[in-house]
């Protein structure tokens, strides 16, 4: 999915939310429902090195260190 797509789904997503009073103004907010979007979106890729927001779920390369 192209990136300005992505971004304008995760607007919409968002926009949906704060119409049924779910604050979504927050950060960190904001960034797990664009996660979550992302590995709905690309769930192939959902905690490989391609996903952007991995560092979220605790994830990292095989060779990299403990």
């Amino acid at each position: 999915m192209h990136p300005r797509a992505f971004a304008a789904l995760a607007d919409d997503v968002a926009a949906v939310f704060e119409r049924h009073r779910v604050p979504m103004w927050l950060d960190d907010t904001r960034q797990a429902l664009e996660a979550a979007l992302w590995g709905v979106v690309h769930p192939d890729l959902a905690g490989t090195a391609a996903d952007p927001y991995r560092a979220l779920y605790g994830c990292h390369d095989d060779d990299e260190g403990e």
